[in-house]
C-alpha cells in the first residue's frame, strides 16, 4: 500500500487549506511554524448509545451510513480566506447532490466526509443508517435539525455525531 501506519487503504488524506504569510520570501531555511490549516468538509459519525434494559440497543448493530442530497462538490477554500479560522456560515457550492448509492462507510461507527450544504424545510440533506435490528436489516433517513427542528447547515471544518439512543423498529427495508 502507498500508505503506511495506521491509514486505512484506499482512504485519500482529506485536502485542507491554510494561509502562513513568508515576508522574507522561501529561501532554503525558511520556516512555517503554526500553520492553521481548515479541513475542505464536515465529518458525519454515528455511533451507538448504551445500552440498557429498554432502549433496544442491545440487539442494534450500525452496519454502514450514506447521506441523501448531500452536495456533491465544494469549494476549497472557506468564504473569508484571509484568515484560518474555522468558519460559521458555509460557503456551498450551489448544483445538483450526490446520489447515496455512491458513497457508503461501513463499521459500527463510520465516519463520512461530506462538503458544505446549506438547507431548509423544504429542501435537506439526511444520513441514512443501514441497521441490524432483532436479525433483520433495514434503513433509516435521520435529518440533523436544531432545536427549533429546522434543518442544519453541514459546514466544512465541524464533526456532525449521530447517537443512536433508542431503537423500537428496523426500519424501511
Amino acid at each position: 500500500s502507498a500508505f503506511a501506519g495506521d491509514r486505512v487503504d484506499n482512504v485519500m488524506p482529506l485536502i485542507m487549506c491554510g494561509r502562513v504569510e513568508l515576508p522574507t520570501g522561501i529561501i532554503i531555511v525558511t520556516k512555517a511554524d503554526n500553520v492553521k490549516l481548515l479541513r475542505a468538509v464536515a465529518c458525519v459519525h454515528v455511533k451507538k448509545g448504551a445500552v440498557d434494559a429498554t432502549n433496544g440497543l442491545n440487539d442494534f448493530t450500525v452496519q454502514s451510513i450514506t447521506v441523501n442530497k448531500g452536495a456533491d462538490c465544494g469549494y476549497l477554500t472557506p468564504t473569508n480566506y484571509s484568515t484560518t479560522i474555522t468558519p460559521v456560515t458555509g460557503r456551498p457550492l450551489s448544483g445538483s447532490t450526490l446520489n447515496y448509492a455512491n458513497g457508503w462507510s461501513n463499521g459500527e461507527t463510520p465516519s463520512l466526509y461530506i462538503y458544505e450544504r446549506n438547507c431548509t424545510v423544504a429542501d435537506y440533506m439526511g444520513v441514512i443508517i443501514n441497521a441490524q435490528y432483532n436479525g433483520k436489516e433495514g434503513y433509516s433517513n435521520v435529518v440533523m435539525v436544531d432545536n427549533a427542528d429546522t434543518p442544519l447547515n453541514v459546514l466544512r471544518h465541524h464533526p456532525y455525531i449521530i447517537t443512536v439512543v433508542t431503537v423500537n423498529g428496523s426500519g424501511f427495508t
